[in-house]
């Protein structure tokens, strides 16, 4: 069961007082994956670099994994400095997060979109998907500004796409967005000039169950909630040297 947004609020008070906290993954023990559904995903091609899988996971799997979440408890998510690390700025993001490892669950849906996916990227093969899941929980008011993702070493090799599924449908907002990114020559400097100043491209809002696949690169937001709560879940694609 949730915790009560009273707890949430206190919670969030006391990150605005620490730089940094660390946050250990927790261990997914519960299968989410029904065993008898052996669908595969299908892709929609949006623009390069962006694709939508539809049909990952099914409606009754996604209820289980936001509960499994929830039976956890939810925190504030913070970005990643390294070594399980988080360091506050609300003014980047103010959502809550739960993170897995979760290999039987990375594996199964592995097997679900490894077809759909791209068999390289900028010549180095695919090799799997990312077995720590983070789990996002979005409240009115809650977003991840324009930001991008990082590029991060992992046994098979390393996370070069996104993989984001929503889990429900019951929120207003929270798409996630993407933006044109300006030309060099135009830019105000490396900072959040450079983020905030962009025309947004387009935006997408799976259905439950499907998901959104981009390049780590590619400037996105969540963009905030405007109604009800958004639930999601993020993983990575790996790809391996050349």
């Amino acid at each position: 069961m949730s915790r009560g947004k009273g707890m949430r609020s206190r919670e969030h008070e006391s990150f605005r007082r620490e730089a940094t906290f660390h946050a250990a993954p927790h261990a997914l023990t519960e299968a989410v994956l029904e065993a008898d559904r052996e669908a595969t995903a299908r892709r929609e091609e949006v623009a390069p670099g962006v694709h939508v899988l539809h049909g990952v996971m099914s409606p009754k799997e996604c209820k289980r994994l936001i509960a499994a979440a929830e039976a956890i408890g939810f925190t504030h998510a913070g970005l990643a400095i390294g070594d399980d690390t988080y360091r506050v700025n609300l003014a980047a993001r103010n959502n809550l997060r739960v993170v897995f490892d979760a290999p039987e669950l990375a594996d199964g849906l592995w097997q679900r979109i490894r077809g759909v996916v791209g068999p390289q990227h900028e010549g180095a093969p695919l090799r799997g998907l990312n077995f720590r899941f983070r789990v996002y929980r979005y409240e009115v008011g809650m977003r991840f500004s324009p930001h991008v993702d990082v590029r991060t070493a992992v046994p098979l090799g390393e996370t070069r796409e996104s993989l984001v599924i929503f889990l429900n449908a019951e929120f207003e907002g929270g798409a996630t967005r993407f933006f044109e990114e300006k030309d060099k020559s135009q830019r105000r400097g490396q900072g959040r000039g450079r983020k905030f100043d962009n025309k947004v491209r387009f935006a997408l809002k799976p259905t439950v169950g499907g998901a959104v696949v981009f390049d780590h690169l590619l400037l996105h937001e969540g963009a905030e909630v405007t109604a009800g709560v958004k639930y999601a879940v993020r993983s990575d694609v790996i790809y391996g040297p050349r």
